[in-house]
C-alpha cells in the first residue's frame, strides 16, 4: 500500500507539470482535482510512514531481544542486519543498534563481516550509522581477530596491484578500513600484536601481477602456521590469471592456494554465505539431512583454499595441453562416441561397492550445488549465463537422468524462495518447476549463447 501510494503520488506530480506548462492552471478542474488528491495523498504517506518507524523499531528491538535470549535463533541476525542497511539513515534505528548491539555475542555477526566490511566509509553525511558499523568491526575483531582481521586487510589492501601498476586511486572505504586497522593496531587491547603479525604475513602475498617473475621469495614473516611458501607457482585459466601457490607449514606440509590479483573477493565471500546458508537449511530438514546433502565451501581469507582430492571436469573430459606433463588425452577422446563421465568412476573406483558410493555422492553434489546456484545472478552478465545451472550430458552421463529428477526435487522442494516464484509468468508446482529448471539447463539454444569460457560442451 505504502508503495502503491508513493507511485500515484509521482504519477499525479507528473501529470500537474505537464498541466502547468500548458498555460494557467488555476482554473482548470482537472489540475486542482490532482493538486487535492496529491495533498491527501501526501498526508497519508506521511501517516503510513510514521507507522512503518513504529513497526520498523519494534521489529530491530525483539529480533536484538531474540538474539540476546539465546542461540537458537542465530539466523535472524541476516534479517537485523538487513532492515539495519536498508534504514541506515534513521538515526532512531542506529541509536537502537548501538545501545542494544553491545549486549549480541559478537560472534553472530562474523557471517557478515564482508557485508559490514564492504560499508565502511568516510563519508560524514551518515555519520551515525559509520560510527555504529565501525564500532561492531572493532568489538568483533578484538573478541575474534582470526575471523574478522583478514577481511579488513583485504579490504585495506584491495588496490594494492593497481598501486603496483601505477594506476587508480584508493577510495573512501579502503580508507576508512585502513583507519580501523592503525586503530587495532594502536589501540590498548590483546589484538595489536595479531594486527602487526598479520599484516607481516600479508605482504607475501599480495605482489602477484602479470609483470611479475615465477619466483617467489620465501615468507620472511614470523606467523607460525606458515614457514615458507615455494619457490614457483602455476597459472591457473580465467581472464586475471590466477596464481596456485603452495604454502609449507611448520609441520613440514604443503597446503596449495589461489590468488587472485585484481580481483574482488568479496563475491567469492559472499557465495560460499550463500552455501552455508543453503547447508543450514538443507540441515534443518530431516529428508535432506538423513541424505546427508550438503555443498562442500572452501575458506577465503585473502587467499583461496584449494580443494585437495578433486580434478577439473574439463581436465577429465578433454584432456591437458602443454603444461609439466606435456598432453595429455581426455575421456572424449579415448571413449568416443561413448563420451561418458561415468568411465571416471570406472576407472577410478573398480569395486562395486566402492563405485556405488562414489557414483552416489556425485549425484547428490550436482543436485546440491545447482540448488546452490540457481539464483539466476548470471543474466545480468555481459554475456548472460542462459541456464540456471550445469546440466550437460557429460554431467548427467556420470549419473542417471532418473536420479537428477529425483534429488533436484528433494532439494528444490525445502529451498522456498525458488519454490514460492513464478517462471515465465506460470505459477508451477514443485515437479513442474524442477522440470522447468532441467530442461532449461539442457537446452541447446541456451547452452550456445553461453561464454566460451563456460565451456558449454562439456
Amino acid at each position: 500500500m505504502y508503495e502503491a501510494k508513493q507511485s500515484f503520488m509521482k504519477i499525479a506530480e507528473s501529470e500537474m507539470e505537464k498541466l502547468k506548462q500548458l498555460g494557467d492552471v488555476s482554473k482548470d478542474r482537472y489540475y486542482r482535482t490532482l493538486l487535492k488528491q496529491s495533498d491527501i495523498d501526501k498526508e497519508e504517506l506521511k501517516i503510513m510512514n510514521e507507522d512503518r518507524n513504529k513497526f520498523l523499531l519494534k521489529a530491530v528491538t525483539n529480533y536484538i531481544k531474540c538474539l540476546k535470549c539465546g542461540d537458537k535463533h542465530d539466523l535472524r541476525i541476516f534479517r537485523l542486519t538487513s532492515l539495519w542497511f536498508n534504514n541506515s539513515t534513521l538515526e532512531e534505528v542506529n541509536m537502537e543498534i548501538e545501545d542494544c548491539c553491545q549486549n549480541i555475542k559478537s560472534y553472530k555477526f562474523l557471517p557478515l563481516m564482508y557485508q559490514l566490511a564492504a560499508r565502511m566509509d568516510m563519508k560524514s553525511t551518515n555519520y551515525k550509522f559509520q560510527d555504529t558499523l565501525n564500532k561492531v568491526i572493532e568489538r568483533a575483531a578484538v573478541d575474534h581477530p582470526y575471523h574478522t582481521l583478514f577481511c579488513v586487510l583485504a579490504l585495506a589492501n584491495a588496490k594494492k596491484d593497481t598501486e603496483l601498476l601505477k594506476t587508480g586511486q584508493s577510495a573512501k572505504r579502503i580508507q576508512a578500513a585502513k583507519n580501523m586497522i592503525q586503530k587495532l593496531r594502536t589501540g590498548k587491547t590483546n589484538v595489536s600484536d595479531i594486527v602487526v603479525n598479520m599484516e607481516k604475513s600479508y605482504r607475501p602475498t599480495r605482489r602477484f601481477n602479470d609483470n611479475t617473475d615465477k619466483k617467489l621469495n620465501k615468507c620472511s614473516c614470523s606467523y607460525h602456521r606458515y614457514k615458507s611458501f615455494e619457490k614457483s607457482f602455476k597459472l591457473a585459466g580465467g581472464i586475471n590469471l590466477p596464481k596456485i601457490i603452495t604454502c609449507v607449514g611448520s609441520d613440514g606440509k604443503g597446503r596449495r592456494q589461489l590468488v587472485k590479483g585484481r580481483d574482488d573477493l568479496r563475491q567469492d565471500a559472499v557465495m560460499q554465505q550463500v552455501f552455508g546458508m543453503v547447508n543450514t537449511l538443507l540441515d534443518k530438514n530431516q529428508e535432506t539431512r538423513k541424505r546427508k546433502l550438503q555443498i562442500r565451501q572452501y575458506k577465503i581469507s585473502g587467499l583461496l583454499e584449494w580443494c585437495e582430492g578433486t580434478i577439473p571436469i574439463g581436465e577429465y573430459l578433454v584432456g591437458t595441453f602443454g603444461g609439466p606433463t606435456g598432453e595429455t588425452k581426455g575421456a572424449h577422446h579415448r571413449y568416443r562416441p561413448r563420451d561418458q563421465s561415468a568411465h571416471f568412476f570406472m576407472e577410478k573406483f573398480p569395486d562395486p561397492a566402492v563405485w556405488y558410493e562414489k557414483r552416489l555422492a556425485y549425484t547428490k553434489s550436482v543436485a546440491t550445488n545447482s540448488i546452490g546456484v540457481a539464483f539466476e545472478q548470471g543474466r545480468i552478465l555481459p554475456t548472460p549465463e542462459t541456464v540456471p545451472f550445469r546440466l550437460t550430458r557429460d554431467i548427467i552421463d556420470g549419473e542417471s537422468a532418473e536420479n537428477v529428477n529425483k534429488l533436484a526435487e528433494r532439494v528444490l522442494i525445502r529451498l522456498h524462495q525458488k519454490l514460492q516464484g513464478i517462471e515465465d509468468g506460470v505459477q508451477l508446482s514443485v515437479p513442474g518447476q524442477v522440470n522447468h529448471l532441467i530442461q532449461e539447463a539442457r537446452d541447446p539454444k541456451n547452452l550456445s549463447r553461453l561464454f566460451p569460457g563456460w565451456q558449454p560442451y562439456i
